[in-house]
């Protein structure tokens, strides 16, 4: 197994560290890309991505690079099932997992468009059995990771129970049951907690199950056929299955209930449907410009600046270009999306096998296209 974080060109890859930016997005600031890719530029992607796989052992990739609201290049390669070798297509639903807080952040937008919700709102004037010692943590806290819930990863003696099923009053319970990190607003801590939390809001908002607000309100009005949240016991026959390496063969990754990702990852989504959202998102058919820029706004916490948005994190390329992204991962799969706001430029990677280099991909795929 290649664990290397390195790209071809022998520099670090982004998802090294969270705080660097991507060598991909960096080259990006340098130079304008065509709106078509060249015959060669086709080929060179396809040899970095069967570079890699065989290197790495991944068992399949999906690509996408989208300009200015239309895909440039779309492919899939590999299997979706390397046990049965069933191969990989472009409408191959992955779990998309921490991709998935954009979408949840998105739906907490609609809402506030909607006139139901302000994002300032305490959470409790939505949430019921919210501990009076958690008072106040608002909306937008939950959004910038900066209200102190704990994540459930660093809970105790749970990690056996993700592959049990686990209900929205047990999850409830069991945040409520564990005292804040700190107090709302003075620091930033990452959790997947604060966005179950949101994805109860928009039911208990909109009175819908949080998988059909997400259908009627996004996945229908985009066409992005293949997206939902994942059900208990996925048995869609289409879906890419989750990999683990072992020693130097592939094996189906151990299950985990998708009712522990829910609102924080659990959305499952083909390369063809991310690259109708990020036409939506580049063409603001779902949000308008203001209120998406409300979702790209950096946030700060005691004072600080936080390094992200609202689902989205945020950073600049050497020339100040602004960019945002968010990195996915879980037992697997691994994912990325990569935006260029300026240059309305996104590549977006999928990965089924855990750590599946996607962030690796897509610094090298970047470099290439712009060198």
């Amino acid at each position: 197994m290649n664990a290397s974080t390195t790209t071809r060109n022998g520099k670090r890859s982004w998802f090294a560290s969270i705080c660097l930016v991507p060598l991909s997005l960096a080259c990006l600031c340098a130079a304008p890309l065509a709106q078509e890719l060249s015959d060669q530029q086709i080929e060179d992607i396809a040899a970095i991505v069967e570079s890699r796989m065989e290197t790495s052992h991944l068992a399949g990739v999906a690509v996408c690079v989208v300009k200015r609201g239309r895909p440039i290049y779309c492919e899939s390669f590999g299997y979706a099932d390397c046990v049965t070798k069933r191969e990989l297509r472009t409408d191959t639903p992955f779990q998309l997992a921490s991709i998935s807080k954009q979408f949840a952040a998105t739906c907490i937008m609609l809402l506030a468009v909607d006139g139901k919700i302000d994002l300032d709102d305490d959470i409790s004037k939505h949430l019921s059995g919210v501990p009076d010692t958690w008072s106040p943590i608002t909306i937008r806290q939950l959004m910038a990771h900066t209200a102190g819930v704990k994540d459930y990863t660093t809970f105790e003696n749970i990690r056996a129970d993700y592959q049990l099923d686990i209900g929205r009053a047990d999850m409830l319970e069991l945040i409520y049951g564990h005292p804040l990190e700190f107090e709302p607003g003075s620091k930033f801590s990452y959790s997947n907690c604060g966005y179950t939390l949101l994805g109860c809001i928009v039911e208990s908002v909109s009175g819908m199950d949080y998988a059909e607000f997400l259908e009627q309100r996004i996945f229908s009005v985009l066409g992005m056929k293949n997206a939902r949240l994942e059900p208990v016991q996925n048995e869609d026959p289409l879906r890419a299955i989750g990999h683990d390496l072992d020693g130097q063969e592939l094996r189906h990754s151990t299950y985990n209930s998708p009712t522990w990702a829910f609102a924080a990852g659990g959305i499952v989504a083909s390369i063809e449907d991310m690259a109708k959202w990020d036409a939506a998102v580049d063409g603001n058919q779902l949000l308008d410009a203001k209120a998406q820029a409300v979702l790209w706004a950096p946030q700060q916490a005691g004072g600080q600046p936080t390094g992200f948005g609202l689902g989205w994190k945020l950073t600049r390329g050497p020339d100040g270009k602004r960019f945002v992204l968010h990195p996915g991962g879980k037992p697997g799969f691994s994912t990325i999306i990569a935006r260029l706001l300026e240059d309305r430029l996104t590549i977006i990677v999928l990965s089924n096998r855990t750590e599946g280099h996607s962030s690796t991909l897509l610094d090298e795929i970047g470099s290439l296209l712009l060198q």
